[in-house]
């Protein structure tokens, strides 16, 4: 936000508008009301709760495309915490990722992945929430788009509420199984999971008086009758694994229901690309390769190795290094990144380094140097 404000001419006006977009977005869902004077009468200040717009510049790899993008955040870290409060919501792990793409390399499957857009402000809070009141961002003020001394009433899950992706992820489920797609003379509905609530299936089905789906199993064995395709959710990007009328037809009914963000269908064997929670999944004769080759490049550039050559193994850090009596905070959070970043690679594309990225998570608050010789 720093280099933002600092902006002139055209570069500060295209910040303007993608803030402007922010607050009509927010506007549209009817996700806030400004507060009336008789409501905030009684509100301790400190209940009201600050909110901040964070900003940056949304990089397609695969399109070569930039835009950028704010969003205005509630810092939910300020809340009153309750013992009782469910927060949890499934998303996909990259196990269930391959798990689904290996399935559908065995039927040649093309891929689609799509996002919804701003999907926390589709779900509504709960009831037995507290009325929230939030202090829109300075920066929305500075650019003239919101009033000096307004209060916002919060009505839907804006971001940085801690219910808010628990929220979504019911609102999100429920709509899923409500859905249906024709396909030839069949009726087929989405089903969930049970082992990873993530991951749905496409399969025939019915949908009951209740608007609940019924699938159709086969008799005796539990199992599904025709899958005709697979989708994996993440908060609110669905990759869909199916033949191309398939997943049009998926798109065709989600889109009824939510605005989403679509790319291109990924045939199989094409050799093209699509990229789903960082990862490029390219499409190949014989299956589906997965690499985070742009990530690479992007973390050898923060450690400034870009340009260094490339080894086929390691020597292992001497353990002998030299331990400060304390930590300096610094080099502790410098370890603390370089785990998260590398974490981030061996759990889904490069299992080879998983030994010893863990030895430097262990090692990155005891033995930060180490860990960042490690890393």
């Amino acid at each position: 936000m720093k280099a933002v404000r600092s902006t002139v001419g055209h570069e500060r006006e295209s910040w303007r508008l993608a803030m402007q977009a922010e607050v009509d977005s927010l506007r549209d869902y009817d996700t806030f009301q400004d507060a009336t004077v008789q409501e905030l009468r009684g509100v301790p200040v400190r209940k009201i709760l600050p909110t901040k717009m964070v900003v940056g510049v949304k990089r397609d790899h695969i399109n070569k495309v930039e835009q950028k993008k704010a969003r205005c955040v509630v810092c939910g870290n300020f809340q009153d915490k309750s013992p009782a409060e469910e927060l949890y919501t499934a998303n996909a792990d990259i196990t269930s990722v391959r798990a689904a793409l290996a399935a559908g390399m065995r039927r040649r499957f093309s891929l689609r992945v799509i996002d919804v857009k701003t999907a926390f402000l589709n779900a509504t809070l709960p009831d037995q929430l507290e009325t929230v009141y939030v202090r829109p961002p300075q920066a929305l003020i500075e650019f003239g788009l919101v009033a000096p001394g307004t209060i916002w009433k919060v009505l839907k899950a804006i971001y940085g509420l801690r219910i808010s992706p628990r929220a979504w992820g019911v609102e999100r489920d429920k709509e899923l199984r409500k859905m249906s797609v024709k396909i030839g003379k069949d009726t087929h509905v989405f089903s969930q999971s049970h082992i990873d609530q993530s991951v749905w299936a496409i399969v025939k089905g019915r949908i009951m008086p209740k608007g609940v789906a019924e699938p159709d199993r086969e008799p005796g064995t539990g199992k599904f009758m025709d899958v005709a395709g697979y989708m994996t959710v993440y908060v609110d990007d669905f990759l869909r694994m199916a033949p191309d009328e398939v997943i049009e037809k998926m798109t065709s009914v989600i889109e009824k229901k939510w605005k989403i963000t679509n790319n291109p269908i990924l045939s199989y064997g094409s050799s093209a690309s699509i990229e789903y929670l960082s990862v490029r999944i390219t499409a190949l004769p014989d299956g589906y390769f997965m690499d985070q080759a742009v990530y690479c490049q992007d973390l050898l550039q923060k450690c400034g190795m870009a340009e260094c050559r490339a080894l086929g193994s390691l020597e292992d850090v001497n353990e002998q290094i030299e331990e400060p009596d304390e930590p300096e905070l610094e080099d502790v959070r410098k370890a603390q990144r370089l785990a998260g970043s590398l974490n981030w690679l061996a759990t889904r594309t490069r299992p080879d380094i998983s030994y010893i990225v863990s030895q430097l998570a262990s090692a990155a608050t005891k033995q930060p140097p180490r860990a960042v010789a490690l890393g």
